[in-house]
């Protein structure tokens, strides 16, 4: 069975460190809490259909705790957080943030939220594969219609075809 290694990207000091395999985010996380998953020892090598359970997104997602680093006396110093992402048998970093509190969650809990609604397999499975006919297909009806006309003529046109997607944009966006 293939192994992968959770990464580790603090000091071995005993500052507070830990993995979580990240299954869902909320949509305005403020800590820790909001990122919902299941822990891992970072450093250690685990099986590979253990980063993909049930309920879990097909990409695994993966947010390190690295410990804090500075500081001085009674002055806590920041603490390091890296957002991952599994690609084939390595990790990818993200993006990465420091703060003394939760303030890292501000900056890591859009992209882990985007990045685990991108890690959908029915996406890259069902719609990319006929994306570039459809596009062509467009392309080639645009140019049916807009070939003809006066370059202000085409403008006005692409306007109001503009206000039509972003209709259709809004019709189906989600809730």
């Amino acid at each position: 069975m293939d192994r992968v290694k959770i990464p580790r990207s603090g000091a071995r000091n005993g500052t507070p460190t830990f993995a979580k395999l990240l299954r869902h985010v909320t949509a305005k996380p403020e800590c820790g809490f909001d990122f919902t998953g299941t822990f891992f020892a970072p450093g250690r090598a685990v099986d590979a259909s253990a980063l993909r359970p049930p309920g879990y997104p097909d990409v695994p997602l993966l947010l390190e705790a690295a410990g804090v680093f500075g500081g001085k006396g009674h002055v806590r110093g920041e603490a390091l957080y890296i957002l991952w992402r599994l690609d084939g048998a390595n990790w990818v970093e993200l993006a990465r943030a420091k703060s003394q509190a939760w303030e890292w969650s501000l900056d890591l809990g859009p992209i882990a939220k985007r990045a685990l609604e991108e890690s959908t397999r029915t996406l890259c499975v069902e719609v990319l594969p006929s994306l570039a006919h459809i596009e062509k297909r467009l392309q080639a009806a645009l140019d049916r219609v807009l070939t003809p006309l006066a370059r202000r003529d085409q403008r006005r046109v692409l306007a109001v075809i503009h206000d039509t997607l972003a209709t259709r944009f809004c019709a189906c966006a989600e809730d």
